[in-house]
């Protein structure tokens, strides 16, 4: 024990949350890609997945559970300012997806109206309306058709199946 008033610190401790994200030999979490933005301080964005009219949607890696990957919708501020009604149809498309528990039907983990983007420490973007939601793998059922053509009876049962099973849930 030292006689000095001077706080104890300790050799090699981590002393900022930069150091603890950067730092490849200190972190808790995944080595982050330094050139990644990250979301909220949860979730590294990897890449952009697609866009539409209303939104932009990115694959995130959780920071805390690095296996976790995610599907980040980030609401278009345009198409919130011009679009009649945008915030009611946002909170009717959270409650049917929060109310909803099946298999075939995408999970959302999270939602809000204050999300930020940070890159090196510094806030890029703020004030995002967003969704965080299970990441499904294979694109969408539009994309399969438009790329494989015609795909036979066979296909055609098996994904009408699983459309009529969703339905069935829905309205149970």
């Amino acid at each position: 024990m030292s006689d000095s008033n001077e706080p104890y610190e300790r050799k090699g401790a981590v002393t900022s949350i930069n150091e603890a994200i950067w730092s490849p030999s200190k972190h808790r979490y995944p080595q982050l890609d330094p050139n990644n933005p990250v979301f909220n301080n949860e979730y590294e964005i990897i890449r952009k997945l697609g866009s539409g009219s209303t939104a932009n949607v990115f694959l995130g890696r959780s920071l805390k559970q690095p296996s976790k990957k995610v599907a980040i919708k980030v609401i278009k501020q345009m198409w919130i300012k011009t679009a009649k009604n945008a915030y009611s149809m946002i909170e009717k498309e959270l409650e049917m997806a929060q109310s909803l528990d099946h298999k075939n039907i995408v999970e959302t983990h999270g939602f809000g109206n204050h999300g930020f983007i940070t890159k090196n420490g510094k806030t890029t973007h703020s004030d995002m309306t967003y969704l965080i939601m299970e990441n499904v793998s294979g694109g969408c059922l539009y994309d399969l058709c438009e790329s494989n053509g015609a795909m036979g009876e066979d296909a055609g049962r098996f994904i009408m199946s699983q459309i009529l099973d969703v339905l069935e849930h829905m309205h149970s």
